[in-house]
């Protein structure tokens, strides 16, 4: 049974206990540092036999007093009360672990009550002796409750072996106490110091005035160089994976770290600052401010260790929202709502998500952690995805609980409820107009695009790869009993746009070739054969299709129908700064055009292999739902560049593999550090499937149609071993064709669905279809009898 949550401040249950925490805390360690002060200068006073700097002692006592045990004693209660309500589990869990250590500070703390009240009431009547023995009294039984609470607090970070044994002493002597204690031991002390600026810079009489700030500078200063070297011994205990995110701001705790290191030493300045000023004016403020920046400093620290902690209130036990992990398996299956009957029927919301997964550290609207500009960029469909990793590669988060649907309805009240957000969908171009000259029945022009780079990466800002030529070939056929491949005595030309350029035979690929800049052969291609001036054919070729990408759904910013916008871009790059520590994003803003291939090459993962590693975190094994969230399509409509005759009966899957399948091929060969955390979750996937090289092994047709027959209707492609067996590389078995000079190109294998595909089948043969499917008769005077070309080819029709 979960308990309920109670959302009674705007704020957010983080930010609520932070404030009241930070303060007692601050109180709390000047209550155990102040003890050890007030005995010090007591028995300096008596030494000195100085009534004035023995008043000073008992008027600091009764500030001291009220302080510490008053506002202390409340501000103590109010954390208990707070965790009560926002961390129940967790409560329970440490009253569980710690009962006796939580009766053995009461015992402490009680003793603590009555030496200070009888230390201050009997100030002017106990012997001088037993008086100070009731001021070590105290400070002994206060540094006893900060031992015992230490205990507790540093297993809130370091649990150690208690997972394993269950044992107290486990529990309580974790790898964090011993470091932690003598570090709150000095921080206790330094405190004092800082308080004790306040009630010397109000005292009246000048002699304790300044005996007492010059004393109090050499003590703040001497304990804040021991607050450093106890820092680093403490942070040295501290397992360097909580203080390191490889995928998350890594400056953030090294930043708290430098910001508490650079703080102590203003303060250490500060002091020194007190000591030198003579003018009693200008200490009363500088006190003032002293005492607030430690009041800082104490938040500083206490971030440090809470970011340290994330996503975790007891590591490995209870999460930050007080899920337990050993119950994730459970709530995915049958979600919270089995667990919350404040879940149950009207009461399932996305409202009421926010405030169980939620609300213990995130706020709607308030100060620190609002969760508003965190979801703004997202579309209902890209937070679902972006809930569904969370937690894996971003470790200060934890994982998201709860069935399809309760993710569903967090999503959209996350983006739908909180900004109105709706998915755009997909937009689709309007298709080219057509445009269809006379395709003459001879001689037989075959031309058809390359697919070289046609899926790859490009936005205003970036390109996955260098910039890769587009490619148009074409090759001519004399008709007759015997057909002849013309490959020379010919004049071949492409005409796009206002330009024409000439193609030229490349004797390899055994086909007429035009390479073109990118970009530059996007729009319609005539293709057109002549000869002594004469024009012989043309074919049209439609233009290339545009591929908008999914990328807008989590980074926002609006789709676009020619591939990523640039404020899609922007977001993109400020990503990958945010995550890896790059500064692509103000290299962009002056003009210099990011390239992901110039690092991502060698050992590190190739930008497909990154890409794809990273996103199958998110949409690990959703089907060709994975492929098509990105790609650019929706169930009704695939991706505008996958046209061809596989589109109805097959799926992106069945050729390139599951989102996991195909992420793993491509990190399979790789061991950066980078790409560990991206194996995680595949580790039995990538014991079953070969490695690849993207853009090099390729989808084998030949796996899938084998004997170049008809493919089962459980059949999965695997991948080429080598750019020669490549579809667009291919020739059939004469060495005269290439397999695309017939077939098209791989994603639009003929017959295809986009407008303009069809136009060279249906002027040779009549209808759409496969060169030769209908009729061979369109290159051979008549039907042969034998299977040239390739086997089966007769036989399939």
């Amino acid at each position: 049974m979960m308990y309920p949550v109670l959302d009674f401040f705007k704020g957010g249950g983080g930010l609520l206990i932070a404030v009241i925490a930070v303060v007692h805390v601050y109180v709390a360690h000047f209550a155990v540092g102040g003890g050890l002060f007030l005995v010090l200068t007591e028995a300096r006073a008596r030494k000195r036999k100085s009534p004035a700097l023995l008043a000073y002692v008992k008027g600091h006592t009764r500030f001291f007093l009220l302080l510490t045990m008053v506002f202390g004693g409340l501000s103590g209660v109010a954390i208990w009360f707070t965790i009560g309500i926002l961390s129940p589990d967790a409560t329970g869990k440490l009253i569980e672990i710690f009962l006796f250590a939580w009766a053995a500070e009461w015992v402490f703390f009680s003793v603590e009550i009555t030496a200070l009240l009888v230390y201050w009431y009997r100030f002017d009547t106990l012997s001088p002796t037993d008086h100070l023995r009731v001021g070590w009294l105290y400070f002994a039984a206060a540094w006893l409750s900060l031992f015992i609470i230490n205990g507790v607090i540093s297993f809130m970070l370091t649990p150690g072996d208690w997972a394993v044994t269950g044992r107290f002493t486990d529990a309580f002597f974790n790898p964090s106490f011993w470091p932690s204690t003598l570090f709150r031991t000095f921080l206790a002390v330094w405190a004092a110091g800082l308080f004790g600026f306040v009630t010397a810079s109000f005292s009246k009489d000048r002699e304790v005035r300044d005996a007492v700030l010059g004393f109090y500078t050499l003590w703040v200063v001497g304990i804040g160089v021991a607050v450093l070297g106890a820092g680093r011994l403490y942070l040295s205990s501290v397992p360097s994976f909580h203080l390191e995110g490889r995928y998350e701001f890594a400056a953030t705790i090294p930043g708290l770290i430098s910001g508490f290191t650079g703080l102590t030493l203003v303060i250490m300045a500060l002091a020194a600052c007190m000591w030198l000023l003579k003018h009693r004016g200008l200490r009363k403020p500088l006190a003032l401010g002293v005492l607030a920046l430690g009041l800082l400093h104490m938040g500083l620290f206490e971030m440090v260790r809470e970011h340290a902690r994330k996503p975790w209130i007891i590591p490995g036990v209870l999460y930050a929202n007080n899920i337990a992990p050993r119950d994730a398996e459970m709530l995915n299956q049958k979600g919270l709502r089995s667990r919350s009957p404040w879940l149950a029927g009207d009461e399932l919301t996305g409202r009421n998500l926010f405030k169980v997964q939620c609300l213990s550290c995130h706020s709607a609207g308030g100060p620190i952690n609002d969760i508003r500009p965190l979801t703004a960029r997202y579309t209902p469909e890209g937070l679902d995805q972006a809930l569904a990793g969370q937690g894996a590669l971003h470790s200060y988060m934890p994982p998201f609980f709860g069935d399809a649907l309760e993710r569903q309805l967090l999503s959209r009240w996350l983006t739908e409820g909180l900004h109105g957000t709706k998915s755009p969908g997909v937009p689709q171009a309007d298709p080219a107009p057509e445009i269809a000259p006379e395709t003459e029945k001879t001689p037989v022009l075959l031309a058809w695009r390359d697919t070289q780079g046609n899926g790859r990466l490009r936005s205003p800002l970036f390109t996955s790869e260098d910039p890769v030529p587009q490619r148009v070939q074409a090759s001519m056929v004399v008709p007759g009993e015997y057909p002849e491949v013309v490959m020379e005595d010919l004049e071949m030309a492409v005409e796009s746009g206002e330009t024409t350029r000439p193609m030229a035979f490349d004797d390899d690929l055994g086909t007429w070739v035009l390479e073109g800049e990118p970009g530059s052969l996007n729009g319609p291609c005539l293709v057109t054969a002549t000869a002594d001036g004469e024009e012989l054919n043309r074919v049209l070729l439609p233009s290339e299709p545009d591929a908008t990408r999914g990328c807008f759904h989590c980074h926002g910013g609006a789709p676009s129908p020619s591939g990523i916008a640039a404020n899609t871009a922007e977001q993109i790059l400020a990503a990958h700064d945010k995550n890896s520590g790059t500064s692509l994003s103000s290299k962009a803003a002056k003009g210099t055009p990011i390239t992901c291939a110039r690092c991502h090459r060698g050992n590190r993962p190739s930008p497909s292999a990154a890409l794809h590693g990273w996103h199958n975190v998110y949409m690990a094994d959703k089907g060709e739902a994975s492929c098509r969230f990105c790609h650019s399509s929706s169930p009704e409509r695939p991706p505008a560049f996958f046209s061809g005759r596989h589109r109805k009966p097959m799926d992106c899957t069945r050729c390139h593999g599951t989102l996991t399948v195909h992420a793993a091929r491509l990190l399979k060969p790789l061991s950066v550090p980078e790409v560990v955390p991206l194996k995680e979750s595949m580790k039995t996937t990538l014991e079953a499937v070969s490695p690849r090289d993207a853009y090099v092994h390729l989808p084998d047709c030949l796996s899938c149609h084998e004997g170049f027959e008809p493919p089962s209707a459980d059949s999965l492609a695997s991948m080429t071993t080598s750019q020669e067996e490549q579809f667009s590389a291919m020739k059939d078995e004469m060495e005269a064709l290439s397999c695309a000079a017939c077939h098209n190109r791989a994603h639009e294998l003929a017959p295809a669905a986009r407008p303009g595909t069809n136009r060279q089948a249906v002027a040779y043969m009549g209808e759409p279809g496969v060169m030769g499917r209908i009729t061979c008769t369109v290159c051979h005077a008549e039907e042969p009898e034998d299977e040239g070309h390739h086997p089966g080819m007769l036989k399939n029709r």
